[in-house]
């Protein structure tokens, strides 16, 4: 397996890093900051975000009090799904800051340039960016990809453009993407959280959710296809070793003063 390393070059990074920070910070519908958060509480059926907020805290505070009290088979089980699902499905989840973004449109700007690619963002939650995509930058085959149902009902009613779908499980055609993103998703203190209150071996499983859905986006994307990831433990040797073939080139960020951890973009062979 051959494998070429390359980074972009600093002064390109910072110059695109600062023109897609103005653009993302300017991109503030009025919805994203005023209505999103109470809009999705009241899709899980609460008056407003902090009425979801506080209910939310209190079934989490008695679910570890049950558990403290020592719940034993089918009931313990069903006690961790439940605080499973309250960390996954916690409303600080919609608290969607675009700032975060910007690394990733800055990778994605300097491999297609002016090139339209098709692609998704992985656990995209109500879609924000393929909006800001769609809106601003005339993708038009761009699409979030999100298990919370609230999240996706509230992205149609704003016409960002997600899809409700697993990871493990995406609902495109072989070869059809030139783009995959994936940012603060794949992360282990995150998924390591999850699957430790299961007892499980975290870190084993981990790295077979981890792989099962990088085999997904080696499956999606073209040949040529880019993959971009940010803020995630991701090895790059584990990375490459699931995907199959030959890997054309992993390109690297220089953004000088200005540091991400772990942002790169792996190129499909």
């Amino acid at each position: 397996m051959k494998i070429e390393v390359r980074n972009a070059p600093s002064e390109l990074c910072r110059k695109v890093f600062t023109a897609a920070a103005g653009e993302l910070r300017r991109f503030r519908p009025n919805q994203f900051y005023t209505d999103s958060t109470d809009a999705i509480a009241q899709l899980h059926g609460y008056v407003n975000f902090e009425e979801f907020k506080r209910g939310h805290d209190f079934r989490r505070a008695a679910i570890k009090e049950f558990l403290a009290q020592g719940a034993k088979g089918n009931d313990r089980l069903a006690l961790l799904q439940a605080l499973i699902d309250s960390h996954l499905f916690s409303p600080l989840n919609y608290k969607i800051y675009q700032q975060n973004l910007v690394p990733v449109e800055t990778a994605r700007r300097i491999i297609f340039q002016d090139i339209q690619p098709t692609g998704i963002q992985l656990a995209s939650n109500y879609g924000v960016y393929p909006l800001f995509l769609k809106e601003q930058a005339g993708l038009s085959r761009f699409f979030g990809i999100d298990i919370d149902k609230a999240a996706v009902a509230y992205a149609q009613t704003i016409g960002a453009p997600v899809i409700e779908a697993d990871t493990r499980q995406l609902p495109f055609f072989p070869h059809s993407l030139d783009l995959v993103i994936s940012s603060h998703f794949l992360d282990s203190s995150y998924f390591g959280l999850v699957l430790a209150v299961k007892n499980n071996n975290w870190g084993e499983d981990f790295i077979k959710m981890r792989l099962a859905v990088m085999s997904e986006v080696y499956r999606v994307l073209r040949p040529g296809g880019w993959f971009v990831t940010q803020t995630e433990v991701t090895s790059l040797n584990d990375l490459i070793c699931s995907w199959p073939g030959t890997i054309a080139q992993i390109m690297t960020f220089d953004f000088g003063p200005i540091k991400f951890d772990n942002l790169f973009a792996v190129q499909k062979g």
